[in-house]
């Protein structure tokens, strides 16, 4: 089962973090955490990513706001953490009726909580969720093996293994 938007928006790091709009996407899957400042970010996406920005780029242009927006969830992102107060003062209501309609969460983070943290957090989650799957990966891996050294017969010596 993949990590969703809700489960990193429950880490530490975002106790206090909103959620602006698109809340029916909070189960959408994260592959991965990037820091978008520039512009072009959407170009660099390869789907999955929650993008964290503080919009810095895109102070006073609602337009270059919009377009950042619509081309990270058209690239695929899985939601937009946004710190927009420092340069952006409030986000625009219309992006966030596009986010609401498309179920694309932007999420707003309380401006002293620092990317690093998030990622940190956000990682972690992400590597031991993809460190269990490895394990039942190599548990399933190893009775596939005994099944074929043993001719067809699982433990204990019966066809198909103790679940038969």
């Amino acid at each position: 089962m993949a990590v969703t938007v809700e489960q990193i928006l429950k880490l530490g790091a975002l106790s206090q973090a909103r959620v602006l709009s698109g809340s029916r996407g909070l189960d959408r899957a994260v592959s991965s955490v990037t820091v978008g400042e520039v512009p072009d970010i959407a170009e660099w996406l390869s789907g999955g990513e929650i993008v964290l920005s503080t919009m810095f780029a895109l102070t006073n242009d609602t337009d270059r706001q919009r377009d950042f927006c619509r081309r990270i969830m058209a690239a695929g992102a899985s939601a937009l953490f946004v710190k927009p107060k420092r340069f952006v003062g409030s986000f625009p209501l219309d992006i966030l009726e596009i986010a609401d309609k498309r179920n694309f969460p932007i999420v707003e983070v309380p401006q002293e909580i620092r990317w690093t943290r998030i990622m940190q957090e956000a990682m972690e989650v992400l590597i031991n969720r993809q460190a269990s799957l490895l394990e039942k990966s190599q548990e399933i891996h190893r009775d596939l093996l005994e099944v074929v050294i043993n001719g067809g017969l699982g433990r204990g010596g019966q066809l198909g293994g103790p679940a038969d």
